[in-house]
């Protein structure tokens, strides 16, 4: 049923007027905020591969290995930070306003979906 309401030219110009108006998710943001957070996960991924082989590699006379540790700390600080805050900021938004089987499409008792039923006239 949904693919089919997607579909039509009035809920396509809805939509349009919920974005202008800031009140919906335009298409590109999902797809661009994803791949931003995939492009950060695989710099931490990067990150943390690069100090493993540079701690794994032979060190120079009287450098102490805890200090190659900490040239890749603030790299990977910041990464995991980044990652964070989009866990905490960038929900996986969706085209719908509710889930499929929430049951808000459901007609309502007594009445045509969208207008109260009950309280005062």
């Amino acid at each position: 049923m949904r693919a089919a309401a997607a579909g039509t030219e009035a809920v396509r110009r809805l939509a349009d007027g919920l974005e202008r108006s800031g009140l919906a998710v335009p298409d590109g943001a999902r797809t661009t905020v994803a791949d931003g957070v995939r492009q950060v996960r695989a710099a931490a991924l990067a990150v943390c591969a690069l100090a493993l082989a540079a701690l794994l590699m032979p060190a120079q006379p009287g450098m102490p290995r805890f200090v190659v540790a900490l040239w890749f700390a603030l790299p990977l600080t910041l990464t995991l930070s980044c990652l964070a805050i989009a866990r905490v900021e960038a929900h996986p938004y969706s085209r719908w306003a509710s889930p499929p089987d929430s049951g808000c499409s459901a007609p309502c008792p007594g009445g045509r979906p969208g207008r109260a039923t009950s309280g005062p006239s």
